[in-house]
């Protein structure tokens, strides 16, 4: 059995790009509103802090996986 370490994501597959870019865009949404939330509400100081933390490791994610 060969060993794969990409685990799922297969390189030269249409659906992986486009997840790549959803996983990018959808990050930059979650690490903006977790900003907004953080540094303009100042009501969930935490959990904005941990929102623009998975945020921003999201949108990582997506830019890697699509260079």
């Amino acid at each position: 059995m060969p060993n794969n370490s990409q685990g799922s994501r297969g390189s030269g597959s249409p659906s992986t790009s486009t997840g790549n870019w959803l996983l990018l865009i959808g990050g930059l949404v979650v690490a903006g509103s977790g900003a907004f939330f953080l540094f303009i509400d100042h009501g969930w100081t935490l959990l904005s802090a941990v929102q623009l933390g998975v945020g921003a490791w999201m949108a990582i994610d997506g830019w890697r996986g699509l260079s």
